[in-house]
């Protein structure tokens, strides 16, 4: 925090030009402002986290960028697989209070059902840790060395949040991973719909959802959140949108945007 209590922030530079990335943890989103030398220029935030943007820093953000993962090879789909993957830290409430929600609303569907919730995390305590083995459909892997290990034998993912805002990489982690997505609207922030699974509000109906699809809409919805990632998502998407806003700003002061 600088003396205003305004978070401070840290450079690096792409084409040339300086960026810096904001150290608000609360934000929650990869915050970035190009300054090319001066102070306060220009940041690009997810749309939705503006409002809270503009309450931080008393202005409003004149760029707009999206979140990004690196690129990940997709996991083997088991479409006949019943184990439904969770992904997310246990540190962050949002995170627990949706999943206590699905478990303590869908408990019995995830039974009646077969299905299998796998959770993948970091950051359980033990007493999380006990409490969430202890519902039979649960598989509480917690912290995996290796994503794409962890994944292995899931037909799809559930992303149960009723709380948060901006495009959840937890999301966007999945998708890049192969796994079709069911999700609520919060958990699909950002995201184009047409790359979920399903969009769903209620416990029971995001289980249904995933346990309901056939083989062809599994495969339809990988194949098409792995383009949402790759078009959108994907780290050279961001950077070459990042370079052209910062390059659109040199050239609107009549600086160079050659790299120094």
């Amino acid at each position: 925090m600088n003396a205003s209590g305004k978070p401070r922030h840290t450079s690096r530079r792409y084409g040339g030009l300086a960026v810096s990335r904001s150290v608000a943890h609360f934000l929650r989103v990869d915050s970035t402002v190009i300054h090319n030398g001066y102070d306060d220029d220009v940041f690009h935030l997810y749309p939705d986290e503006a409002r809270r943007f503009e309450s931080l820093y008393d202005r409003r953000a004149d760029y707009i960028n999206q979140s990004a993962v690196a690129p990940a090879a997709p996991v083997e789909l088991d479409s006949g697989s019943n184990t439904i993957a969770w992904l997310g830290s246990f540190q962050y409430s949002s995170n627990t209070d949706g999943l206590d929600r699905l478990l303590r609303e869908a408990g019995s569907r995830l039974r009646e059902r077969g299905a299998v919730l796998r959770l993948i995390g970091s950051g359980a305590t033990r007493e999380q840790a006990i409490r969430y083995a202890g519902h039979p459909p649960v598989e509480c892997v917690g912290y995996a060395p290796s994503l794409p290990e962890a994944l292995r034998g899931c037909s799809a993912a559930v992303v149960p949040l009723w709380s948060g805002a901006g495009v959840k990489l937890k999301t966007i982690t999945l998708m890049a991973h192969g796994l079709p997505v069911v999700g609520t609207a919060v958990g699909l922030e950002g995201i184009a719909a047409s790359a979920a699974l399903a969009l769903r509000e209620q416990p029971n109906a995001l289980v249904d959802a995933a346990m309901d699809a056939s083989e062809a809409e599994l495969l339809d919805a990988r194949a098409l959140g792995i383009d949402e990632i790759v078009e959108v998502f994907s780290e050279s998407s961001f950077h070459s949108r990042v370079l052209a806003q910062a390059q659109a700003l040199a050239v609107a002061r009549g600086e160079s945007t050659r790299p120094r």
